[in-house]
């Protein structure tokens, strides 16, 4: 599924003409996460743990503790941000809001929507929904960051699951982490 979403976040970033892209507020990072610190750096904040490797952007993904799980205003029952590492310098940030149904993710994300709407301004992409993957997604893209709303539900044969993920991209740099995942044969 992050294969997905990354493959449409780099379309969009691509498709999307660079007079757009702006925002108030453009984030650097997220709290005390900045683009580019490495691993190490991140290490004397936070405790790591190692998730997986993303032979797609050449990457490594690591979770640190979300302390805060309040997020302008709507609380995550995660217990984890998701950091992505492309040559040892933070690119991408994740945050997750699992719920157990589909009522409550949507409202999950209605209400982040209007949260970062207030802090963002209006999205680049407003609200587009993908019958493909079965998700919705609202875009924020600016000269050096990106924001993806993305929520979706995934099933197996046994349960659903309903996900509003927040995702935060340094536009530059997760440019060249695709570029590298794709120059070594993804």
């Amino acid at each position: 599924m992050r294969n997905i979403v990354s493959f449409i976040f780099v379309f969009i970033l691509i498709i999307v003409p660079s007079s757009c892209f702006a925002f108030q507020n453009e984030p650097n990072g997220f709290r005390n996460l900045y683009w580019g610190e490495t691993l190490q750096e991140v290490q004397k904040d936070y405790a790591t743990t190692y998730l997986y490797y993303s032979a797609m952007e050449n990457s490594v993904i690591y979770t640190i503790p979300l302390i805060d799980k309040n997020i302008g205003g709507v609380y995550s029952k995660d217990n984890v941000i998701y950091l992505g590492f492309w040559n040892n310098q933070l690119y991408s940030i994740f945050i997750n809001f699992p719920e157990d149904t589909l009522e409550a993710s949507t409202q999950t994300y209605k209400d982040l929507i209007y949260s970062m709407s207030l802090y963002y301004n209006t999205p680049t992409v407003n609200d587009s929904y993908s019958s493909e993957y079965n998700s919705n997604s609202t875009m924020w893209i600016g000269n050096t960051s990106s924001i993806l709303l993305n929520q979706s539900l995934t099933s197996n044969k046994y349960s659903y699951k309903y996900d509003t993920t927040i995702i935060i991209r340094n536009n530059y740099l997760a440019i060249k982490a695709i570029k590298d995942g794709t120059s070594r044969g993804w």
